[in-house]
């Protein structure tokens, strides 16, 4: 830094002793001249790293401790606090060093007897900048090196478990914080402490800055702790930074505002972050207070920010990687049929459907008669030129009655004779081993889901180990639920879907906690007996609807759109991606709500310690659903309703302009898949994400489908720029669905294929569909190239009121044009 001279063990120590005196000097002319009438105070501000000793039971990283603070903040507080002279272990180490080097005197310069007396005693209040701590222990032997920083004879380091931020130096260490101030307290005395700096910085600005939130939340409620716990005397707290600025030897390329500032605008205008609001709370309410504002979300791993990304509306061109995998799904109660053959028990859909319950009486009864006709259904893929393909494996067919003793034969050969006739036709099984068919047994003996005593996730973990144990030697790729969040709040919440248990704030919480449970015993049942043979992956697949922010220059809007997406997806993501158990705001909102309404206890069950450790880290992929979005804002009051939607207090719906479809809960928003894939990166890392469905209704069952074709083009394009642009580790993608089948409650009314399947004829036809050629050459040419606009590429006109797809930065000149169509044309001949 400036002015740029170099003396780590001599100007260095110098330039201290000087400044110290400079500081006493000025105590002393406002003390003395202007005190009597102004009536002000005058300190000074130290900056402080709390120096953590590595083990604290070795008395040797204790020492280490003292040492680094001791040479850190005592060189400039041990004159000023104490005794007006640095201090005694600084003396000593410095003066032995400089006589072993020869030198005439020590290198740390020595205050007079009036000096001492001059600086001591010279500040009214301790001002305390405070960021970071280190990780120290002695060094096995003294260092001779002429460096400041090697005199203490200190290791020191960042520990690499410590969250990070926009800067290399400064690690997120709350407690560090205050350790460092009862430090002082035990050092200086009674000082009035005033923190005169504490803030984090990121890279890119991010307006909604919940890793910002984080830091002053905890690093702020450690003062407070200091003040009521430990009696120290703080009595102020500023937060670095007002706004974004030079952030010296970085330039602007740090910002550690509480508002943007937008350096390439001339006028610099200010824009409030999340956090801006987040602090405003902190001092309108003098601290923490047991009420529902906005509390601050968990850190985040990246900060790129999905509300910000560049080429939102640009079409990119190029290519996915090699061994990306391109895949149509199925569900086994979807396509299968035969309900009751081959020793098939009764899942919950059967008796669902059955009941009556599905637009005009539809039933998987026969669905589209893959149980009969799999070998046409991988016909379809090859043709298709497909690498992968999802399917699940029904329970009820394996385990009739849902437990080991009812194991059924015939239902495992037909599950065999599907595998290998994929593998034969070099087509990867993708495996999910619960879509939504529980059987019905379990349903009736032990309340589904919503059992209290585990034992439905139990047997859910043996279901598990006989599937590996009959078809991981050729399975490699694993889900174990799909959807969890859509069983519990519309088969366990609303009652809507199978198995029809209404309990909307309490049993749906229920029942996602032991789905949870569930996924966690299977992934270790997994990990633990078979991957060492069968060296596969397993993980789970969740829905997730993108919240996108009313008002995107509205701080509350931005935060009901976390909140949406941690309610959503958090509720499932957390406990398995970050520490084993339900995000913060979850925790927050429903306790008080709970309490308000005079709960013993939460709605929101709690995992013990244990089955957090055991949750935590049971994915090695992250399996997403994504279809549409939805636009959120801030309630402005908070509703007590004891209801899963209601807890969020945000209100939610789709903007009337966007594109519709088949099914009225989905919207065309392509951009919501790549800002889901953004947030997603940003809270659960780099986890490798493999999209499991993506796909769009409609109710006339077109072979001429163009809405499928632009629904598949724009999506799968943003999934291209989430890999290339945004650096998304996506490894794969899977279009729901490859052919038309039973839709759930919607029954035959809604079709999401890529093939037409006429279900008035017994034979269940297959019929390609537009949108599978399409698919085939997406999947050929492994991704987009630019070439004249085809009739199949232009969406009707109800769609084209999309943003349009120009690519402005990826402009080619007409040769290269040229080139390119040429090889395209030869490419399509040889195929």
């Amino acid at each position: 830094m400036a002015p740029g001279l170099k003396g780590p063990g001599t100007f260095m120590y110098q330039a201290s002793h000087n400044l110290i005196k400079a500081h006493a000097r000025a105590y002393h002319i406002y003390d003395e001249e202007f005190r009597p009438l102004q009536k002000g105070k005058i300190g000074i501000t130290l900056n402080f790293d709390w120096h953590e000793p590595r083990d604290k039971n070795n008395p040797d990283d204790l020492k280490a401790s003292d040492l680094g603070n001791q040479f850190w903040l005592g060189q400039y507080a041990n004159p000023v606090y104490v005794n007006g002279d640095y201090p005694e272990v600084m003396k000593v180490k410095i003066a032995n060093k400089s006589i072993h080097l020869n030198y005439n005197s020590s290198r740390l310069p020595a205050f007079s007897d009036s000096e001492k007396r001059y600086i001591k005693g010279t500040s009214d209040f301790f001002g305390l900048n405070c960021y970071s701590a280190n990780l120290v222990w002695m060094k096995d032997k003294p260092s001779y090196q002429v460096d400041y920083n090697y005199d203490p004879d200190i290791n020191s380091i960042k520990d690499p478990s410590w969250l990070g931020s926009g800067s290399s130096w400064l690690k997120v260490t709350p407690w560090g914080l205050r350790k460092a101030l009862n430090w002082i307290r035990n050092q200086y005395g009674d000082v009035p402490v005033y923190i005169t700096e504490n803030g984090v910085s990121d890279k890119n600005g991010s307006l909604l800055d919940d890793h910002r939130i984080y830091f002053f939340k905890n690093y702020i409620n450690n003062v407070l702790k200091a003040i009521q716990l430990d009696d120290v005397n703080v009595k102020g707290y500023t937060a670095w930074s007002l706004m974004d600025n030079f952030e010296w030897s970085r330039g602007y390329t740090e910002r550690y505002g509480l508002h943007y500032v937008n350096f390439s605008d001339p006028s610099r205008p200010r824009t409030p972050k999340a956090s801006a609001n987040f602090y405003r709370n902190i001092i309108i309410n003098n601290g923490f207070v047991n009420q529902d504002n906005h509390p601050p979300f968990e850190p985040v791993k990246h900060t790129r920010d999905p509300n910000n990304l560049p080429m939102l509306d640009d079409f990119y061109y190029g290519t996915f990687p090699d061994d990306f995998a391109w895949s149509s799904a199925t569900a086994a109660y979807q396509v299968e049929g035969a309900w009751n053959l081959d020793g098939k028990g009764p899942s919950i859909w059967d008796t669902h459907s059955h009941n009556g319950k599905i637009d005009n009486n539809d039933t998987g009864d026969i669905a589209c008669d893959s149980y009969h006709k799999y070998h046409e259904d991988i016909k379809l893929m090859k043709d298709m030129k497909m690498t992968h393909y999802r399917f699940s494996i029904s329970w009820p067919r394996i385990l009739p009655d849902g437990t080991a003793q009812s194991f059924n034969r015939m239902g495992v050969d037909y599950y065999n004779n599907l595998i290998n006739s994929l593998l034969a036709a070099n087509i990867t099984p993708m495996v999910t081993l619960y879509h939504w068919d529980l059987p019905q047994t379990l349903q009736d003996k032990y309340r589904g889901w919503a059992n209290e005593t585990e034992t439905v996730s139990d047997l859910f973990a043996e279901y598990a180990r006989i599937c590996f144990r009959e078809f991981g030697n050729r399975v490699k790729f694993w889900i174990t639920l799909n959807e969890p969040r859509v069983v519990a709040t519309q088969g366990y919440g609303d009652g809507h879907m199978a198995p029809g248990i209404v309990g909307p704030g309490t049993t749906t919480y229920v029942a996602a906690h032991n789905l949870i449970k569930a996924h966690a015993k299977a992934y270790h049942i997994y990990d633990e007996e078979f991957r060492q043979t069968q060296k596969g992956q397993i993980g789970i697949t969740l829905n997730f609807d993108w919240h996108e922010p009313k008002n995107m220059e509205d701080p509350n809007d931005l935060v009901a759109s976390e909140i949406g997406n941690q309610f959503w997806l958090g509720q499932y993501a957390n406990p398995v991606y970050v520490n084993g158990d339900y995000p913060d705001i979850m925790k927050y909102k429903i306790g008080n709500k709970s309490l308000h309404l005079n709960y013993s206890r939460s709605r929101l069950p709690e995992f013990t310690d244990h089955e957090k450790n055991f949750i935590k880290g049971t994915s090695d992929f992250f399996g997403l659903n994504f279809y549409t979005s939805n636009v959120v804002t801030l309630k402005s009051t908070p509703s007590y309703k004891v209801d899963y939607n209601e807890d969020p207090d945000i209100t939610s719906t789709k903007d009337p302009t966007w594109i519709g479809s088949g099914s009225p809960w989905l919207k065309v928003t392509p951009w919501g898949l790549r800002k889901a894939l953004n947030w997603i990166r940003n809270h659960y890392g780099d986890v490798p994400v493999y999209i499991t469905e993506n796909g769009v209704s409609d109710r006339n069952g077109s072979l001429q489908d163009n809405h499928r074709i632009y629904y598949y083009k724009h999506y799968i394009n943003n999934v291209l720029k989430a890999i290339k642009v945004d650096g998304v580790k996506v490894k794969g993608y899977t279009a729901w669905s490859l052919m038309d089948n039973f839709e759930w409650m919607r029954g035959y009314t809604e079709r999401f294929g890529l093939h037409y399947v006429d279900f008035s004829n017994p034979n269940r036809t297959r019929t390609p569909k537009a949108s599978a050629h399409f698919m085939k050459d997406l999947i050929v040419h492994n991704g987009f190239f630019p070439e004249p606009k085809l009739s199949t590429e232009q969406p009707p006109l109800i769609i084209r009121t999309l943003s349009p797809c120009t690519s402005g930065s990826k402009t080619i000149n007409t040769f290269s044009y040229l080139v390119i169509l040429a090889f395209l044309y030869i490419v399509k001949l040889l195929s």
